[in-house]
Formats: C-alpha cells, structure tokens, sequence
C-alpha cells in the first residue's frame, strides 16, 4: 500500500509528512457560516459551502513527526497551508465576467491559499486550463493565450466573449488554507504515556 505524502504549515513553509491512507480523511464540509478568514470579507450572515474538512490520524506516524505535527499546535497567530497533491480539479466553476474580457473564480480556501503563498514569497499553485461559454465544456477555449493574476483571482481571457455570460472555468490546484478545527486524543492500548492524536482542519 502507497503511503500518502503531504505538507501542513506555514504557508510557504510547510512541513512534509508521510502517512499511511487510513490515518487521512478529507471530505466536504457541510454549509456553514464562516465567522472569519484572511480578506475579512465574510461576515457572520454569510453562508459558504463546499469547505474541505480534512481528518489526520497520528496512529501512522513516527515519534518525531508525531511530536513535529503536534508542534504546528503552536501557530495559532495565521493559517496552515494543507497541500497533497498537484492535480487537483475544480471542474467547470460557474462565474459571471466583469466584462467581455475578464473574469474572477471565487473566493475559496483554494485561492486563499494562492493568495497566502504569493503574500509570503512563494509560487502560487493555481494553474487555469480552460475557460468556455457552455457548462458542457466545447466550443473556443477563450483562456488559451490569456493570464492568470492569482492575487486578485482575476483571469484575463486569450480571446473576449461576443458578450457578458457566464462562463465555466476548469483548472488545477495542490490544496487548501486551513484551520484547526478540533483536537482530541486518547491513550493507546490503556498505557497513560502513548497518545494517539486525532486532527481536525477546516478549510478557511
């Protein structure tokens, strides 16, 4: 069996762990009001779904990145950065242009992230593939020859629609901005001085 390689930390500063996929969960968090985040541009009446809920059990870990995962406890003025993988899908997103040339994907843990890393020196890790004007995905590709400008979530369209429509935009991304959410813990096997560790993140 695989095991699962992923980084949790600061953002630009992530630490790398190896677990077994047993000890992994990660789901969609159900609709929730999100009381904050990095922009502050939620407030409490707004409703925001699709958050990523991820589980980490330290039954799998070694010792040392047992007591290294427990150390991220103590950043608790920022973020974590939670990255898995580097293909990631977000599949035909709904978003209204600006304009017939411009259009923004929405504010998510996944470009909160791209925003975070940007903000501390790091590569962003949005890639944009493909932008149509049907929710089937055929037709003219109007992102081919266009740019992304992460920090505003903004994508400058290759080739300007025939008129303002919704557009349906496909790209990749490597994780999310998460939170603690919960810890809890509890003694292996009845012994006091072995703890087995279970975290809770939500995406922010």
């Amino acid at each position: 069996m695989a095991w699962i390689a992923f980084k949790l930390g600061r953002p630009g500063a992530e630490l790398t762990f190896s677990l077994n996929p047993a000890g992994l969960s990660i789901t969609d968090g159900n609709i929730k009001v999100v009381h904050r985040n990095l922009e502050g541009d939620l407030r409490k009446s707004v409703i925001k779904a699709g958050l990523p809920t991820i589980g980490i059990n330290s039954n799998y870990f070694t010792k040392v990145e047992r007591d290294l995962f427990v150390s991220l406890l103590n950043i608790t003025d920022s973020f974590l950065s939670f990255q898995l993988r580097d293909d990631w899908q977000m599949l035909k997103e709904k978003n209204t242009p600006s304009d017939v040339s411009t259009v923004r994907i929405q504010n998510s843990s996944i470009t909160k992230l791209d925003e975070a890393l940007i903000a501390a020196g790091a590569t962003g890790q949005i890639t944009i593939n493909k932008v149509y004007d049907n929710p089937a995905g055929t037709g003219v590709d109007y992102y081919a020859g266009g740019s992304f400008h992460a920090a505003t979530r903004t994508i400058t369209l290759g080739t300007p629609l025939a008129a303002v429509v919704p557009v349906y935009v496909d790209y990749t991304y490597k994780g999310w901005l998460v939170d603690f959410e919960a810890l809890t813990y509890s003694a292996e096997g009845g012994w006091v001085d072995r703890f087995n560790y279970d975290f809770q993140f939500v995406g922010v």
